[in-house]
């Protein structure tokens, strides 16, 4: 059976890279319904990295990080 690995980045202001893999998939196996097809959404450490991180499979987990001003605030970060 052939397979198709899909691995997008975001559309920025208009698709995540979650929905992009699933646009692509979607047409994939609308078309060639024979085919394996995996996807990995990906980032490039900007925006949308976490998200992709989350759909890859890890957990978001809340941590303290220090902010601009030195005080500690809230943030995501990301464990398997």
């Amino acid at each position: 059976m052939p397979a198709v690995l899909i691995v997008p980045d975001k559309f920025k202001g208009s698709l995540s890279e979650t929905q992009v893999a699933d646009a692509i998939a979607a047409g994939l196996r609308r078309d060639r319904p024979d085919l394996d097809v995996a996807s990995v959404p990906v980032a490039d450490g900007g925006e949308g990295t976490l998200a992709a991180a989350v759909a890859s499979g890890f957990d978001l987990v809340p941590v303290e990080a220090h902010g601009p001003a030195g005080g500690e605030r809230p943030a995501p970060s990301v464990s398997r």
